[in-house]
């Protein structure tokens, strides 16, 4: 099964992995697989007790700057001189909520909202966190920030960035862009809005369409055909 399938796809911090069998940083996209792999044992109905901690356990080792800047992480534990990206965070945030743990993705939505660089909010510089960079700035990408807010129960999204969200998952490009694709799954397969579910659906159908098998084909283009996620995926 897959929870036994993963444990030759994970790093030595834990990590999932795209290589069988990884070295320690065998990829910079550790945190977006391994918030995969939580959200196919979602979507599969074999989460355990565990898992909530487990997953906790990972992310927070990725904590930028020891700990200083709480809701600020790293692409791994050691990759510590390497801007995290966007898909990082809107990953982890949905796996978060999946789990239950709420607090974990409210960190890190209330770490962007609260850190400022003169009128600049949403700013994640794991390398230099006072600093701006317009790489590291989140506000740039308005549906990652409607999304990660939304993983937060106490939390009602703008309804312009809410609209922002629908309509840049409903009209969103099929060909060429499998990792696109992946994002808008991440933000719409299971937001609390009823509304970004249904562009989901709607760019979903779409997705089959272009790839025959959906979702899985496009998941493999990312990590490949033999990858434990792939195989496991519903």
């Amino acid at each position: 099964m897959l929870r036994a399938a993963i444990r030759t796809w994970q790093q030595p911090d834990g990590l999932v992995s795209n290589s069988n069998y990884p070295g320690p940083d065998s990829t910079g996209n550790g945190l977006l697989y391994t918030s995969l792999y939580y959200i196919t044992l979602y979507n599969r109905g074999e989460l355990e007790d565990r898992d909530a901690k487990e997953f906790q356990d990972l992310v927070t080792q990725c904590s930028a700057h020891n700990r200083s800047f709480y809701g600020l992480l790293n692409r791994s534990p050691t990759k510590k001189y390497e801007q995290t990206a966007y898909d990082d965070y809107v990953a982890v945030t949905l796996a978060s909520k999946l789990l239950g743990l709420n607090d974990l993705a409210w960190v890190i939505v209330n770490f962007g909202n609260q850190r400022r660089f003169l009128l600049f909010k949403w700013l994640y510089n794991n390398l230099v966190p006072l600093e701006f960079t317009f790489q590291s700035w989140m506000g740039r990408r308005i549906d990652a920030v409607a999304h990660i807010q939304s993983c937060v129960d106490v939390i009602s999204v703008n309804k312009l960035r809410l609209l922002y969200l629908f309509l840049y998952i409903l009209f969103g490009s099929t060909k060429g862009h499998h990792q696109s694709i992946i994002i808008r799954y991440i933000y719409g397969k299971h937001s609390k809005y009823k509304l970004i579910r249904w562009a989901w659906s709607k760019f979903e159908k779409r997705v089959v369409k272009q790839y025959h098998l959906g979702m899985r084909q496009v998941i493999a283009k990312e990590l490949g055909d033999l990858h434990p996620i792939v195989v496991y995926w519903v």
